[in-house]
């Protein structure tokens, strides 16, 4: 008895060696994972009441996946999603957009460019006593701005009303934020172009002068500011038109003005240097 019983059991391994080499060489076509699990399952059950197999049907997709993988097997899903992958790469590779194509998105992005991403409200500021006017920020961290504003000169202030038109290149190196609401912008420093209108205001020195008799234009002055901005980003349930609004302020003083303070220490403070105030809408 035990010497059958031994014989049985050196069957049993003979015989599943041989379907496990058999399943091997099946699962190398890239049978189904279905077939795979339902052939295992069957030898495995069939006419042998000395071993008790696995449920191998029952088994998660993964699972099975895992034991291939182990015998060193092939998962046909697999193969099938790289093939599929690559397929789709070689076509978009073929499919590369024409030289029109790549030229009119550049050309589209370069006009995009130019719609102004804040307008400016500024009060005083050797620019007018009103002045407004549009800008655009840019650089790594929009640490750069560029605004160009129109500003009013009423009559009072001179022999008849002036329109003034500036030119503002602004640098802002830091911006700190406070909350998720507030930033801080320390501080703000750069130059602007301005010129006025008016017959009385020239820029080159009439002839009636003396040569060099005036060392400015009297048309085109050139500044330079420091000054502080605080701003508030509007929360996005509350946005109309602006994401964020910005209270600042800048001391500026013109070519003329330097020169003066600098070649008479008695020019007074109040006319070499000017402090004007702006709200700054980010759009």
């Amino acid at each position: 008895m035990r010497t059958e019983l031994t014989v049985m059991k050196w069957w049993n391994i003979e015989r599943y060696g041989c379907r496990r080499v058999c399943l091997a060489l099946s699962l190398l076509f890239l049978l189904p994972w279905s077939v795979f699990a339902a052939e295992l399952e069957s030898f495995m059950t069939e006419n042998d009441s000395t071993v008790t197999p696995p449920a191998v049907s029952s088994l998660p997709p993964d699972s099975i996946r895992a034991l291939a993988r182990q015998l060193g097997m092939v998962d046909t899903s697999e193969v099938l999603l790289f093939k599929d992958t690559l397929r789709r790469v070689r076509c978009d590779s073929a499919q590369k957009k024409s030289f029109y194509e790549r030229h009119r998105e550049r050309t589209l992005r370069g006009w995009a460019n130019l719609i102004p991403t804040q307008f400016t409200l500024q009060y005083a500021g050797s620019i007018g006593l009103m002045s407004v006017g549009i800008g655009w920020h840019y650089g790594r961290h929009d640490n750069w701005e560029t605004e160009l504003l129109v500003g009013f000169l009423p009559r009072y202030h001179s022999g008849e009303a002036h329109t003034t038109f500036t030119i503002k290149e602004r640098y802002v190196p830091w911006h700190c934020h406070i909350s998720r609401r507030w930033t801080i912008m320390p501080l703000t420093t750069g130059i602007f172009f301005n010129t006025i209108s008016g017959d009385d205001f020239w820029k080159t020195q009439p002839e009636k002068y003396p040569k060099k008799y005036y060392g400015f234009s009297t048309k085109v002055r050139t500044n330079i500011f420091l000054g502080q901005r605080f701003c508030y980003h509007i929360p996005k349930r509350n946005r109309l038109i602006h994401q964020s609004i910005s209270a600042y302020y800048e001391i500026s003083s013109c070519d003329l003005y330097i020169v003066s303070k600098a070649t008479n220490k008695e020019y007074p403070w109040s006319q070499t240097l000017s402090l004007a105030f702006g709200l700054l809408f980010e759009l």
